[in-house]
This record gives structure tokens, sequence and C-alpha cells, in this order.
């Protein structure tokens, strides 16, 4: 059964109760390691980018770990909004902030975690004066959407034609 999962499916001769439970298994160890894979490969990616040693890696790994266990969003999805975050240059603590806030406002904004993120970047540098504090960014963000007249994606859309016009 543990043999499907490795595309060995033919060393398997005999009841099939065992044969799905070790390719269930399997599956499930193959798809840990992938994504587990993939995380380490975007944390490396941050750390080359940001110019940061292992040590803080290791601790931007912790700290997506724990908003991981507290938002919706997978560590995959957090991990690559942070290295679009230090793509858009903002340092790795900023875009640990940035990311976490975004996480936050796209669970209660029912929207996605790049439409926040965007969103929340956008605002910072229209209203520089605001970048400290991008929690208070995200609340006032989702308080205006509670009226129900704007979503966060109609707040994202309108922040576009702010910033193309100097606002």
């Amino acid at each position: 059964g543990l043999a499907s999962g490795f595309n060995l499916l033919w060393l398997t001769w005999g009841k099939l109760a065992p044969l799905f439970a070790g390719a269930s298994i399997s599956f499930g160890i193959a798809k840990t390691f992938s994504i587990g894979s993939e995380v380490e490969y975007l944390i490396r990616f941050m750390t080359t980018l940001g110019d940061l040693t292992k040590e803080q890696g290791a601790q931007i790994r912790d700290e997506l770990r724990k908003i991981d266990q507290t938002t919706l969003f997978s560590l995959t999805e957090l991990s690559k909004t942070m290295v679009e975050l230090g793509q858009a240059g903002l340092t790795a603590k900023e875009s640990l902030k940035v990311t976490k806030s975004a996480a936050d406002l796209a669970a209660v904004g029912m929207t996605d975690l790049t439409t926040s993120s965007t969103l929340l970047v956008k605002t910072m540098a229209l209203f520089p004066e605001a970048a400290g504090d991008v929690d208070m960014v995200a609340a006032q963000i989702f308080e205006t959407t509670k009226a129900g007249l704007l979503t966060v994606g109609d707040i994202g859309e309108s922040m576009k034609y702010a910033s193309t016009a100097g606002i």
C-alpha cells in the first residue's frame, strides 16, 4: 500500500483495504514533504532576498508557523506573501508584520491574501504617516467594509486610482 504513493503500485498484489490505507498514508507523507520543501525554498529565497542570516530565517519560519496557527491561510501561502512583500521592497520585519495583518484582514474581509497584502502596502505608501501601524490600517479598512457598501477588493481598486492621481 505504501508503494502506491511512490509510483510502485505494481509491487502490491493483495487485498484492497490495506492497499488503500497504505496509499492514503504514503500520499499524505509525500504531500507533507512536498509542502515542507516548498516552504523551506521560499524561506531560503527570503533570506537571500533580504540578506538575512540562517538564524533570522529560522526566526521568520517560527513566526510564520505562529501566524499559520491563528489564521485561515497555510504556511505556503504565508511564505509566498512574505516573498512578494520582500520583492516589493519591504524588510523582513516589515513583511512579517504586514503578512500577519494581511492574513487577518483577508479572513475578516473574505478576500485572498494577495489582495489584502497589496492593499495594505498601497495604503502605507499613499499615507506614510500611517505606515508605522499596519494593524491600525487593516482595522480601519475592515471598519470601512462593515457598512456593506464596499469590499476589501473595492477598496483595493480605489487605491489604484488614488495612487495614479497622486493623492
